[in-house]
């Protein structure tokens, strides 16, 4: 496992971590423009969605700082939200 309070991710993993965030970005888009859940989902996320642009479109603007800082401070939140979001919902997505 990477990490450490001086942990940069390596240039590949940069990489490999801003396409999982595409990926996450992508599927919150489709989550907040779905009727029943644009409304009760955090607001917050329109963020990710946001950042997921940022990556889309100005790849390299971003630096390895701003990934790990990212990853160690918004994403574990991130994924807290989102497992009891779909622990209520899943049965509604699908």
């Amino acid at each position: 496992m990477l990490h450490g309070k001086n942990f940069l991710p390596m240039k590949k993993h940069c990489s490999a971590i801003m396409r999982e965030f595409e990926i996450i970005g992508e599927a919150l888009k489709y989550v907040l423009n779905h009727k029943p859940f644009g409304a009760i989902v955090n607001k917050d996320w329109r963020e990710i969605i946001d950042f997921r642009n940022v990556i889309s479109h100005g790849y390299f603007d971003i630096s390895r700082q701003e990934i790990y800082e990212i990853i160690c401070d918004d994403f574990p939140l991130f994924v807290d939200e989102f497992l009891i979001f779909k622990k209520k919902y899943q049965k509604k997505i699908y």
